[in-house]
């Protein structure tokens, strides 16, 4: 089972239904995988707007809704009702594994969900995915209350947010940057193949992450990203693709795809 928790300008009207062609194709992505490693499962891939992120200031043109997106109150709000929801779907389901993928200001909202639960000694999640994150609120990953190494983080040299935003978290009260931050493991954004030889595109955007591209053949496929997320989600770690070791210049060049691949998604 996996919960993503999408960031600014979300809405059920405007995103839901991208949200919910990403959510399949994920879902897809990880019965594949556990059907490779011999462990089939019945598998559900929630695509959550149970809160309302901030509008988009580049599209509304309002300075309050830029506001909106650097403070933590709508990540607060969003956070209850969001760790009630997990605590839901674990009872509904005791021994399956549950993933949390937070993306954007969803991943602040995903990063104070688990600490409230993990003050209230509740512990439904199993792991939990930050990409494309503003800041996190904490310090160390152990205040998710998560096993040790089952905390994640991904970003991509041309992401703006995690880039120009993530280093500043500091400075308003958004604990460290999460990129720098000891003891997240960091899975790979980048343009490679993945452990079973197929292609993967790399993140160029940032909403890039869960968006699927089209191979050389014209079929879509999820990104080196999308593939991470669904490792982690089908709690088979060991096959997820981590950065290399000599990540791109930002706003340099990204390896291209063999062949005449076009990338795609919404």
């Amino acid at each position: 089972m996996s919960v993503t928790v999408p960031g600014v300008g979300s809405t059920t009207r405007g995103a839901l239904p991208g949200m919910v062609t990403e959510a399949r194709d994920l879902r897809s992505e990880v019965i594949r995988q556990l059907n490779a490693a011999g462990k089939p499962a019945s598998v559900a891939t929630i695509a959550w707007m149970g809160y309302h992120p901030p509008p988009n200031p580049l599209d509304t043109g309002s300075a309050g809704d830029l506001w909106q997106t650097m403070t933590d109150g709508q990540a607060h709000a969003g956070a209850a009702d969001l760790s009630r929801y997990l605590q839901q779907v674990r009872a509904n389901n005791p021994s399956g594994h549950l993933t949390v993928l937070g993306h954007s200001y969803g991943s602040l909202t995903a990063s104070l969900a688990l600490q409230d639960l993990d003050a209230q000694s509740a512990h439904p999640v199993n792991d939990v995915v930050f990409y494309g994150s503003p800041g996190l609120e904490l310090y160390s990953p152990a205040q998710l209350g998560l096993d040790h190494g089952h905390a994640y983080v991904m970003q991509a040299p041309h992401d703006l947010i995690t880039n120009l935003v993530a280093p500043l978290a500091p400075l308003h009260g958004w604990g460290l940057d999460p990129y720098l931050t000891p003891g997240f493991t960091e899975l790979s954004s980048q343009a490679g193949f993945d452990p079973g030889g197929i292609w993967r595109d790399g993140v160029y955007a940032h909403g890039d992450y869960p968006r699927s591209f089209l191979d050389a053949a014209g079929q879509p496929q999820l990104r080196i990203s999308g593939y991470n997320l669904a490792a982690i989600a089908a709690g088979l770690p060991d096959n997820t693709v981590g950065p290399p070791l000599l990540p791109p210049i930002l706003g340099g060049g990204m390896p291209a795809a063999p062949g005449p691949a076009l990338r795609g998604g919404r």
